[in-house]
């Protein structure tokens, strides 16, 4: 039998083959690249999936196993009454509780529980009484019952192991919980610490994912249909025999490399395979891709990372990065621009060569780089770009959807790991105020930080029986770097004050320790006051702070207290800090706080400035607490809905009068 003309017929094993409809060829190409890419999505979506909700769990443990360090089981026990509830030991008990509740909004409910004669009951409960009486009061007492325990909960109790639990629904709603237990001095299980997250929550950060996984899928079904249309419109064109066979044979090599790309959702495994599927594709044994950061290349072949990156100015694969466009050579050593440095794979200096950018926009995210010593020819039709190029569509959306997971994933862990920090953070602050009505001095504190970290701070202790040190700080900057000067400016304060009660020499030594190896150039401003309690007395130090004010007994005007300015710590050492007094009345009160009061800011980009301070301060109730909830809610009030842009602290003291 005589051979056609090759735009007429395809000969395969002399049997004379049917051209196949260009309906049929379109949809073969349209499900095969549906299948694929759905194939590659859902892979995405389950390993994804399945990494947050680990996180999740682990980030539950992680939040219970905190709260079971504030747990003394040998004082739980002691709780055995309703009545105990206002007690100052069931208030510090459930204190830590509250404070993990306040530092992380995921959580829903922190409590103990125990198990006694089958049936289990609540101890510990962390949940606020509601402000407003008309609004359910979803607290539990002391010894109530949980009628309807999960069973994940009974198998904590019962073996004595941490758990976290399915989805359940109980009278409170329906959560996902996490179990710690805890053990007493002889042994003996005490109870468990539950963190309840609420299935809400958990289904809302779950919901990224999903929605990502079907924005890919509705990508995938255009790109298939695309491709389909493409088929359409060159069997139109042209409806040869062989560029059916170029179609089937492009829509194959996709198919291969979408199984690979499915197959894992890590670079450092993806590549590898990629370029094992490269050099099935190409026919060749010698492949390579690039991953391009500027002008610094990452290689990799079949069996890994190929040395250590490389910078890419000369060469082949320099020419490429600034030409833009493929490169096709019959014999690459032969070209004046090749480099054995950067262009050498597996010695094919005298073959062919071809070498794709793989671009998103105008950036080249990685180089596709084959060769073949054996055929100068090998890459030398429009077909090899044309797979090339699809291959390499699907390379950049691999690669692109790897960086993707591994930075949610990341994320997810610094979110978690910035909630802990922050949870930390807050733990060291004082919360033990002098009861309201003993002694010579009232005083009270609070902290509202702007993110999850912050810089501000507030601190107060005794120097000796008659001596209460008492402070507030703001920290430059913001974030980790912030709370970690924090912590050392708050440790040095205080190491400071037990060698001397000047508050100009606190401050002076202070600084200096602040601006040894001070190199990242953070500061703390601060202000300083020692109330000696018998005689009403303090003594001021001021390390660039804002103004503190003075309250008469009475109420009405307050005013600001003339005090010092010196520079900020950690600025320069070496400094002089200077100390000046002031005499209480009994019943007088003093106000300090940070910028983040009078630089708060409204809808209206408007700052609550000094004036308004005065004028809230003026109306503030006599004690110390109603003093400063005064102020928060006011500067509430004023922002309106504004963001919190800088950390709010207050701290209010009243001295009675001996």
């Amino acid at each position: 039998m005589a051979q056609t003309g090759i735009h007429e017929e395809l000969l395969i094993g002399r049997r004379k083959r049917r051209q196949v409809p260009a309906w049929l060829a379109a949809s073969a190409v349209f499900l095969v690249i549906a299948a694929s890419i759905c194939t590659i999505t859902w892979t995405f979506y389950v390993h994804a999936q399945k990494a947050l909700i680990e996180e999740i769990h682990d980030g539950l443990l992680r939040t219970a196993a905190i709260a079971l360090k504030a747990v003394d089981p040998e004082v739980h026990r002691t709780f055995v009454s309703p009545a105990q509830e206002r007690s100052p030991e069931y208030q510090a008990a459930i204190a830590p509780l509250a404070d993990i509740l306040e530092a992380d909004s995921n959580v829903a409910y922190v409590y103990s529980a125990i198990l006694r004669d089958g049936k289990v009951y609540f101890v510990l409960d962390a949940t606020p009484a509601p402000e407003d009486p008309n609004e359910e009061d979803t607290s539990v007492s002391i010894m109530e019952e949980y009628e309807t325990p999960p069973a994940d909960l009974l198998t904590s109790l019962r073996q004595a192991r941490r758990v976290v639990s399915q989805p359940y629904t109980d009278q409170w709603g329906t959560f996902i919980s996490a179990y710690q237990p805890f053990f007493e001095s002889d042994g003996r299980l005490g109870g468990v610490v539950g963190i309840d997250l609420s299935v809400e929550n958990y289904l809302r950060r779950l919901k990224p994912v999903r929605n990502a996984a079907l924005a890919a899928a509705g990508a995938g079904i255009l790109i298939a249909l695309l491709m389909s249309t493409a088929v359409i419109v060159i069997r139109k064109t042209d409806r040869t025999a062989r560029d059916l066979a170029r179609q089937l044979r492009m829509t194959n090599s996709l198919l291969a490399v979408s199984r690979a790309m499915g197959s894992t959702v890590s670079l450092t495994d993806l590549l590898p395979t990629v370029v094992q599927q490269m050099k099935s594709i190409f026919g060749t044994g010698a492949a390579a891709l690039h991953l391009v950061a500027g002008q610094r290349l990452t290689s990799y072949s079949a069996d890994g990372p190929i040395g250590e990156p490389n910078r890419a100015s000369s060469g082949l694969l320099g020419s490429v990065l600034d030409q833009r466009r493929p490169l096709r050579l019959a014999k690459a050593g032969a070209d004046p621009r090749f480099d054995p440095r950067v262009d050498h794979i597996d010695d094919s200096a005298d073959g062919a060569t071809l070498i794709m950018p793989i671009m998103s926009g105008d950036t080249i995210v990685a180089l596709m780089h084959v060769a073949d010593p054996s055929d100068a020819d090998a890459f030398a039709d429009d077909e090899t770009l044309i797979i090339a190029g699809a291959v390499g569509s699907q390379i950049l959306a691999a690669i692109d959807r790897a960086r993707l997971a591994e930075a949610y994933v990341e994320k997810l862990k610094l979110d978690e790991s910035l909630k802990l920090a922050a949870s930390i953070q807050m733990s060291m602050l004082s919360k033990q105020f002098p009861p309201p009505h003993e002694g010579a001095v009232e005083l009270h504190a609070s902290l509202l930080p702007a993110k999850q970290i912050g810089g501000d701070f507030y601190d107060f202790f005794w120097l000796d029986d008659q001596h209460l040190a008492f402070l507030v700080a703001d920290v430059s900057g913001k974030g980790v770097p912030a709370a970690l000067f924090m912590a050392k400016a708050k440790t040095i304060i205080k190491v400071r004050a037990a060698s001397t009660r000047d508050p100009g020499e606190i401050l002076a030594l202070a600084n200096d320790d602040l601006s040894d190896d001070n190199d990242n150039g953070m500061f703390v401003t601060l202000l300083l006051g020692i109330l000696d309690v018998h005689a009403g007395v303090i003594e001021w130090g001021n390390a660039g702070h804002t103004p503190a004010y003075r309250l008469p007994a009475d109420g009405g005007a307050p005013e600001q207290i003339p005090l010092p300015y010196d520079i900020a710590l950690g600025v320069m050492d070496g400094m002089p800090f200077e100390t000046t007094r002031q005499q209480l009345v009994p019943g007088e009160r003093v106000f300090l706080y940070t910028d983040g009061v009078n630089e708060a800011m409204n809808v209206d980009n408007e700052q609550f400035d000094y004036p308004r301070l005065v004028e809230v301060l003026g109306t503030a109730p006599l004690d110390t607490e109603g003093t400063d909830t005064h102020v928060i809610q006011a500067v509430a009030e004023f922002a309106a809905g504004a963001e919190q842009s800088d950390d709010l602290t207050v701290l209010s003291l009243r001295w009675r009068g001996v």
